[in-house]
């Protein structure tokens, strides 16, 4: 199996070609791609994905490439606050998460703040390359992860986002499903061309320090997901 995949097709080539305008020219937006970033509970991985992306962006649009994407979300499986398919998921026979007892209960049924360890290494990356400079973006992404608390899937979610990308096969396997019972149930909760669930590759740092896990997702995000997906043009090395 390759680096990532896609639910469909299993062998996925990108159908953008990458641009980058003429000298002294503004880049077009290219503000047509959704993603959300979709983990078990919504207080890590995810989070600090979407605050990754987002801080991508604003560096890209920064220095006058283009950037396709519109839109950064991210949500927990197995989260009911602001879910209106957390009782279908239950149905499901998804994989559960590996975790039990009242901490379980409180990532399930409670509004989380993001994982401290998760927030502080994010916090010691806003201040290192390629983001060590002042730009207002930073600011509000920061102010804003560290707002936010948990949140579960909407039905809309494969009409809504091009991409759900999670972390794990497993994850891989139980959003799949939801996708798959959501086309049987309603018929219109799944829309052409979107939804592509993608897995961010194999090579995810499981069991390191958040330092280490904020690196390599870094490094997935470019490889799998912006280059190969997008056509990204890195700013500094296009």
């Amino acid at each position: 199996m390759n680096g990532n995949h896609l639910e469909q097709p299993p062998s996925h080539t990108p159908t953008r070609t990458p641009t980058r305008s003429p000298a002294g020219s503004i880049a077009p937006p290219y503000q047509d791609d959704k993603i959300i970033f979709v983990d078990l509970f919504n207080v890590g991985r995810s989070i600090a994905c979407e605050a990754l992306t987002k801080l991508y962006g604003a560096l890209t649009r920064r220095a006058n490439l283009p950037w396709r994407i519109a839109k950064v979300d991210s949500a927990g499986l197995f989260v009911r606050n602001r879910s209106n398919v957390y009782e279908l998921i239950k149905s499901l026979p998804c994989s559960p998460p590996g975790i039990r007892g009242k901490k379980a209960e409180a990532l399930v049924h409670s509004k989380q703040p993001p994982k401290d360890e998760a927030m502080e290494a994010l916090s010691a990356d806003y201040n290192n390359k390629p983001f060590n400079y002042p730009y207002p973006e930073k600011e509000r992404i920061r102010a804003s992860l560290a707002a936010r608390r948990s949140r579960g899937l909407k039905r809309d979610v494969f009409a809504m986002f091009g991409f759900v990308v999670v972390f794990t096969e497993k994850e891989y396997d139980n959003v799949v499903k939801l996708k798959d019972a959501l086309k049987m149930r309603d018929g219109d909760g799944v829309a052409e061309g979107k939804g592509k669930v993608m897995l961010l590759g194999e090579d995810w740092v499981k069991d390191a320090e958040w330092d280490a896990k904020v690196k390599n997702m870094k490094t997935l995000l470019k490889k799998h997901l912006f280059r190969q997906e997008m056509g990204w043009l890195e700013p500094g090395k296009s």
